[in-house]
């Protein structure tokens, strides 16, 4: 009776498995890639100025390397003296291969507006502090990936939908009397957003709890009308539960190079 009772329990504790919610690593669809966030130093009146950036972004998550590129429009009014308004929108595509059978692609679309504040001023440098939201709306598509309904391969797609506010300072330091300058940054976002997951057999969404990420970068201005800039970003780790399933999507690296034009 005993040895009836143990193979019971026993049985019963491999069918309860399935029911217990596992955890599945994929690729990150959280990606948010942030161009240089001010698009133009400060000048003071009733100034406009409109830039483009061209970028090459590469991104670094549980050993697989995403590289793509992007491009990215930006606007600039000041309001007085010490205040000025900026907006920008960008499109980056990110693109990997992690084996034979695997592509993954990753397109982000970001927007970002700020209020900007000329804090202190001198000859030799100036110090502008700048806060606004951002959206940023991420479409990965993983072919090849984690069917999680069959354990077998299928394509899945995730739409992501993420939004709030991101504030920092930039140092811009004088180098010269044509206009150049050497203009380093930091830059923390808080970040919300939703999940949607498909993929063959099953679709889902969920709320997206709130992800920090933090760029550090510099801008190296030759004129007032051409520069290059370098940005680093990184997000944590983060667990997403779909259908009972904890995805777990591993902590990214960015890279952004870019060439400023002033339009």
């Amino acid at each position: 009776m005993r040895h009836k009772l143990l193979v019971i329990a026993a049985i019963c504790a491999v069918l309860a498995v399935p029911a217990k919610a596992f955890t599945v690593n994929m690729a990150n669809p959280f990606i948010q890639v942030t161009p240089y966030p001010v698009p133009y130093t400060f000048s003071s009146g009733d100034a406009e100025n409109t830039t483009m950036n061209l970028s090459y972004a590469g991104s670094t998550q549980n050993g697989v390397n995403l590289n793509g590129g992007g491009i990215d429009v930006g606007y600039r009014r000041t309001i007085s003296d010490n205040l000025a308004w900026d907006a920008m929108f960008s499109v980056y595509g990110l693109f990997a291969s992690p084996n034979d059978s695997e592509k993954i692609s990753v397109v982000p679309v970001p927007l970002s507006t700020h209020i900007e504040y000329d804090a202190w001023r001198n000859d030799s440098a100036d110090l502008l502090l700048f806060a606004g939201p951002n959206v940023t709306i991420s479409n990965l598509n993983d072919k090849a990936g984690i069917n999680v309904a069959n354990n077998t391969t299928s394509t899945i797609e995730d739409t992501v939908l993420m939004y709030g506010l991101q504030f920092g300072a930039q140092l811009g330091v004088n180098m010269g009397n044509n206009g150049a300058k050497f203009i380093p940054y930091v830059m923390v976002a808080p970040t919300w957003g939703r999940y949607s997951y498909n993929d063959a057999t099953s679709s889902d969404s969920t709320s997206m709890g709130c992800q920090l990420m933090t760029s550090v970068g510099a801008k190296l201005m030759f004129s007032p009308t051409f520069g290059l800039n370098v940005t680093y970003q990184t997000m944590g780790s983060n667990t997403q539960t779909v259908n009972g399933i904890n995805f777990s999507y591993n902590s990214y690296h960015n890279l952004v190079l870019g060439m400023n034009f002033a339009l």
